[in-house]
């Protein structure tokens, strides 16, 4: 019982607005400098994760503007998420597997009971112009490989341009088979003999012409572009929480030190 009342005193001491008799002026500056500071710190970063979510918020409009604009022809410097359309044959024989990986946002629900990882199918198609573009044609479970549809003769594509993906240091890219790890657009694009300026990605509402209404690979959805691996509830989130932690941080500093 008597440490108890000890331990309660204590408590109640640090939490009186008198600083400890003990404590000099400049104990009492150097402690409201540092924890002061901790405050400021998370404080800063509630206003970085605001900035973030603003920042976010408006990247997933303009995304957004661009994927529903009418498509257009694919230019020789193609901008990143331009809707564009294509027509030309597939090169079936260039295939290119890009994985393995999970599928995209929307995937699953076009077939139940897919697994969990797979391939993206990378396959040529030899344009009216002479040009030969990388068309990423869906998502492949690893098992269903064999399965892919190979549509013959001309075919249509509507889809979105990417520029390829930032390097990975961890993986090698030695395209053993046809296989790659990551999208290294350049070393990919020569494998299948095919220009380097961008690959496509079809679309469901709109992707290539198939043989039949079940065939693997299944395509992205416009949707699965606009998911990030932080979307902008989650910045609110963290913003929320560091900035609770700023005000609490104020508070007792102001409680301890004045």
């Amino acid at each position: 019982m008597f440490r108890s009342t000890q331990c309660l005193r204590r408590v109640r001491a640090l939490s009186t607005s008198t600083a400890a008799p003990h404590e000099g002026q400049t104990t009492r500056r150097i402690g409201t400098v540092l924890f002061g500071g901790v405050a400021a710190g998370t404080g800063c970063l509630c206003a970085w994760q605001l900035n973030r979510y603003g920042w976010k918020v408006n990247l997933i409009a303009e995304r957004t503007a661009k994927l529903n604009e009418p498509p257009v022809s694919l230019a020789p410097e193609p901008a990143e998420f331009t809707h564009v359309a294509l027509a030309g044959e597939f090169d079936h024989g260039a295939q290119q597997l890009l994985g393995p990986r999970s599928p995209p946002p929307g995937v699953l629900e076009q077939r139940a009971g897919a697994p969990a990882t797979g391939w993206d199918v990378l396959t040529p198609l030899a344009c009216a112009d002479g040009r030969r573009v990388l068309v990423n044609r869906g998502w492949v479970p690893r098992e269903a490989v064999d399965a892919v549809g190979r549509p013959a003769g001309a075919q249509a594509v509507r889809g979105v341009v990417r520029r390829g993906e930032p390097p990975n240091k961890y993986v090698k890219t030695n395209g053993d088979g046809g296989r790659w790890m990551w999208l290294d657009l350049p070393t990919i694009a020569r494998a299948a003999r095919c220009d380097d300026a961008a690959v496509v990605y079809a679309l469901a509402d709109g992707g290539e012409t198939r043989e039949r209404e079940a065939a693997w690979p299944l395509c992205r959805t416009r949707t699965s572009f606009l998911d990030f691996y932080v979307m902008p509830s989650t910045h609110l989130v963290y913003a929320a929480t560091w900035g609770s932690l700023a005000a609490i941080g104020v508070v007792l500093t102001r409680m301890r030190f004045r």
